[in-house]
């Protein structure tokens, strides 16, 4: 309620200075607590149930409690002496037994109640505790204790339990099923090795059967509703898991001693049948995923041997960048968790490791590719932008358009992140951003430099999308849906402004790359018309020529890029960083972009209009006649 209250713990609760024998309440260290599913409309936490050796329910959040059963454990009396003695110092008593170590209420039926103790015994109650049945297994061993209790999110009458008898030697496995409100139970645990017992158990809300299983060293999945067990093999580390949840379509294991750990997207798991090992591919449905948005910012150094630095929101973290195998940037934190993926988790089965060509294709809505992916050559490497042409003689080879001609299915393939072609499951993550601009070529970029490029390419707005599969001559398709961050009070209006803008500064920076890279290819030629000169009577004569030329692209050069960024005093930022700074800080938020930033971006494309004309000039009129130059001087083509 958020007001402070002062509890008052009486010894003959908690049980200092004697045994459990003298308790009139025996509660374990960890009791079971819940809170009603059930509870009035508007107050979640109105009805508490906890466990002690016998039930409470509190109906004032606390303020006070009532009992609903009578002891619901096997009260023995042997089993109630002090576990202190003299190794514990204030000789508490704390490890209590004989206690109600799991509680659950049905999440259908309002007033159904499931107990299990610490010392074997399951007791049900449905009518709100007026009464209570004993429907313990037959051949549950008499000491075991009760660890989880979970009913079926499908249907009443179906629970099931983990149980285990460790502590008595006895590592066995054991795994229970009912379908008949505990009336018959049958043993589930075919597939899990006897002797790794077992911690809980939980079946999928999305799936019925599909049934988890933590044991003492994983976690087994069940497809046949316990019939038979698989071991989920991860990177999850061997260790105990103590429980397990679904929580929308992620599977979360609580540990002992290693943390929590999340397994993201557990959809494919949803789809899986018995045929699929006999299909060559399968390309699974996406779930449909919340556009949400990690903040972050690293500092310039990303060394792979030494602790780099990030902020993530106000705080400060440790890690190091690693890359996955298909090439996708990656972190490793020293002293933080490790997030989600950020972008739309893809899945596919491949039979076997293809030989053919695979490519994974993001369509939007009416089916016209945004981005592709293809497989990663083997021996090869990535090749970015085109081959240098040889000098030649023409004059008509220094003469260029003004602009590349990029094809779209060009423009939109990646060459930064390979799919995996794995044989068994592949797993994709699309980062929801359109194609980036055009490649600078042949020009070290800073790390700043690198973190404006990752943010100039668009990210998708919210809205319905398709995922695309090519293994040689067979094409598989699934629709998903990028859902809007319910946490913002932003409009679908506001997000198509962002996008458009966005959108309009990548094609921008596009042409200023292009064009840089346009003004390298023609000095670059021009230069070495010069070093061939050198060796003719008219190497002064090419070298004045050239130097002119030269010295005007590098003044276009100058202004759209800054050429000394890799400099120790790195000078100041020219359209092309620019242009990216704004994309990065229209970037920061989602909103609609202010009125500035659209001043900011017609300013700096008029700008680029206006070198890209000098440019043109440059090229219809002074390229030609350097060409016309070393064309009739006769200058070989090839100078030993």
């Amino acid at each position: 309620t958020g007001q402070k209250r002062n509890v008052t713990v009486w010894p003959e609760v908690v049980g200092f200075g004697g045994g459990a024998d003298t308790l009139k309440y025996r509660f374990q260290w960890t009791f079971p607590v819940e809170i009603s599913s059930h509870s009035a409309q508007g107050a979640p936490a109105d009805t508490i149930y906890i466990g002690s050796n016998v039930v409470h329910r509190s109906t004032d959040e606390g303020v006070s409690w009532e009992v609903i059963s009578p002891d619901l454990t096997r009260n023995n009396p042997d089993k109630l002496g002090s576990s202190g003695g003299p190794i514990t110092a204030d000789n508490s008593g704390a490890e209590i037994y004989c206690t109600i170590f799991a509680f659950r209420e049905s999440p259908h039926e309002k007033g159904v109640f499931w107990v299990g103790s610490d010392d074997g015994l399951i007791h049900l109650s449905r009518d709100s505790g007026e009464n209570w049945a004993n429907v313990t297994p037959r051949d549950l061993p008499e000491w075991a204790m009760i660890s989880i209790i979970e009913p079926s999110p499908h249907d009443a009458a179906t629970a099931y339990v983990a149980a285990t008898c460790y502590k008595s030697d006895d590592i066995t496995p054991y795994l229970y099923k009912t379908n008949d409100y505990g009336a018959t139970w049958t043993k589930i645990t075919n597939g899990i090795p006897a002797d790794d017992f077992t911690r809980t158990i939980r079946e999928d809300p999305s799936r019925r059967g599909l049934l988890y299983c933590g044991t003492e060293t994983g976690i087994y999945v069940s497809f046949d509703d316990g019939s038979n067990w698989d071991r989920l093999e991860t990177n999850l580390p061997v260790v105990p898991i103590w429980d397990l949840i679904v929580k929308g379509t992620d599977l979360v294991a609580a540990t002992h001693g290693r943390s929590f750990w999340i397994l993201d997207d557990i959809t494919p798991l949803h789809q899986l049948h018995d045929g699929l090992t006999n299909e060559a591919a399968r390309l699974f449905k996406p779930r449909d995923t919340v556009r949400y948005r990690m903040y972050s910012r690293a500092f310039d150094r990303k060394s792979p041997y030494f602790v780099n630095y990030k902020m993530t929101g106000p705080v400060t973290v440790a890690y190091k960048p690693t890359e996955a195998a298909n090439g996708a940037k990656t972190e490793e934190f020293y002293d933080a968790g490790k997030n989600p993926p950020e972008g739309v988790i893809i899945h596919y089965f491949l039979k076997e490791k293809p030989t053919g060509a695979v490519k994974l294709s993001i369509l939007d809505a009416d089916g016209d590719e945004i981005r592709s992916f293809t497989a990663k050559k083997e021996g090869g490497s990535k090749v970015v932008g085109a081959v240098l042409e040889p000098p030649s003689p023409d004059a008509e080879a220094l003469q260029e358009t003004g602009e590349e001609e990029v094809s779209s299915e060009d423009e939109a393939q990646d060459e930064s992140l390979w799919t995996p072609i794995a044989a068994g499951m592949n797993r994709f993550v699309w980062d929801y951003r359109y194609p980036k601009p055009t490649t600078v070529e042949d020009r070290p970029g800073t790390a700043r430099q690198e973190m404006l490029d990752a943010g100039v390419a668009p990210k998708a707005i919210p809205g319905n999308y398709q995922v695309r599969l090519t293994v040689g001559d067979q094409t598989y398709t699934q629709s998903f849906a990028i859902l809007h961050d319910p946490r913002l009070p932003v409009s679908e209006a506001d997000l198509k402004a962002q996008f458009d803008l966005k959108l309009a500064i990548r094609d921008r920076l596009s042409e200023t790359n292009a064009t840089l890279n346009l003004i390298q290819r023609v000095f670059s030629q021009v230069e070495e018309w010069e070093k061939r000169a050198k060796s003719t009577d008219h190497a002064a004569r090419v070298a004045g020529a050239g130097k002119a030329l030269r010295e005007q692209l590098q003044t276009i050069e100058g202004a759209l890029i800054n050429l000394d960024a890799d400099k120790p005093q790195p000078g100041v930022a020219r359209i092309k960083e620019k242009l990216g700074a704004l994309s990065t800080m229209i970037d920061e938020s989602d909103h609609a972009p202010t009125r500035g930033a659209g001043e900011v971006y017609t300013m700096l494309s008029d700008q680029l209009d206006e070198k890209r004309k000098q440019l043109q000039h440059l090229l219809d009129e002074q390229i030609p006649s350097f060409g016309d130059l070393v064309q009739s001087l006769a200058i070989p083509p090839i100078v030993a």
